[in-house]
């Protein structure tokens, strides 16, 4: 017989083989999401939020400047959905997150559900 406590360490350590699924979270006032495509949406609205001006701290100020300033690429072309797809799933598994604290696994997961965003 074994020990239902052996699961959870095995869950803890990394050491499953079946990946776990993000499927609901529990929100501000107390509901829960209803669905992986509902939970999503509110992450993205969470790390992701609209930008908005008056939230930016100095190094935000600095990055909206650079960004606004012509690029010297006459010949440069925006980037199509799907090689914004194709990178997203060459994103390695169980790699540290960026500063966004997003970790790879749920980029691609947001990159499947919703493509276009």
């Amino acid at each position: 017989m074994t020990k239902p406590s052996n699961a959870i360490y095995k869950m803890a350590a990394g050491k499953t083989k079946r990946a776990t699924h993000i499927t609901t979270l529990r929100l501000q006032y107390g509901s829960l999401t209803t669905s992986l495509q509902d939970t999503l949406l509110h992450m993205i609205q969470k790390f992701a939020p609209d930008d908005n001006q008056e939230d930016d701290t100095d190094t935000h100020s600095q990055i909206r400047t650079l960004t606004q300033k012509p690029l010297d690429t006459e010949d440069d072309e925006e980037f199509t959905v799907q090689e914004v797809i194709n990178v997203i799933q060459d994103m390695g598994n169980y790699k540290a997150p960026g500063e966004n604290g997003i970790p790879n696994e749920l980029w691609k997961c947001v990159g499947t559900m919703l493509p276009g965003i």
